[in-house]
């Protein structure tokens, strides 16, 4: 592929990625709207300082807009998405004392179309270290799923959240940090918890 080809399939599989289209991306970078439709359609090149500016819009390298990606294999501790789906970040969840959860649409992120999941929070605390969920972390939540004893289910209470272990007694639940340095959280039946999701992946940025 030419050099004009490989910066035309770079941006777009990088605007796919953070849900972008090229209106956002001159509108919030003050490019016209034309020279952008070129790029994507490999039709012009950008000047050097035009792609800097992309690479720190997107977050990326310089490199990651003008190499060709195709032939460059992947670490072998890396395996490639065969098929996306775009989720709602929808606010944040306590991993600690609970907190108010926040039902505004943040942002977005993509994830394998095989995992379960119909939104994400972001994780805030240190109560479930030990099951390997840390803070800042996404938390992908599937809506409606059945109660099983020992799973980490978003547990809203009072108007306030938080991801914990669940384990139901007849009349009351416990919520188990899964951080010895927590206690467990006894909710009666008459506090009606609300039950937001169970959690079904983690997803971690680096």
């Amino acid at each position: 592929m030419n050099n004009k080809k490989i910066f035309s399939e770079n941006l777009k599989r990088y605007l796919y990625e953070n849900g972008k289209n090229q209106t956002e991306l001159a509108r919030e970078l003050g490019y016209p709207e034309m020279t952008v439709s070129n790029w994507i359609n490999g039709k012009t090149y950008p000047r050097i300082d035009k792609i800097e500016k992309m690479a720190s819009f997107f977050g990326i390298t310089k490199s990651d807009l003008v190499e060709d990606r195709t032939t460059r294999p992947l670490p072998s501790n890396i395996t490639p998405l065969q098929k996306a789906k775009k989720l709602p970040i929808v606010g944040s969840i306590a991993a600690g004392k609970p907190r108010l959860v926040a039902e505004d649409i943040e942002d977005h992120i993509l994830i394998d179309d095989n995992i379960n999941g119909d939104f994400a929070l972001r994780v805030c605390g240190d109560s479930m270290i030990e099951a390997n969920i840390l803070d800042g972390d996404l938390a992908i939540i599937q809506r409606d799923c059945s109660i099983e004893n020992g799973e980490i289910y978003a547990v809203a209470l009072n108007n306030e959240a938080t991801l914990k272990k669940l384990y139901k007694n007849i009349d009351s639940y416990i919520l188990q940090p899964c951080n010895s340095n927590y206690e467990p959280i006894i909710v009666k039946e008459e506090d009606n918890p609300y039950i937001v999701g169970k959690l079904t992946a983690v997803v971690r940025k680096y």
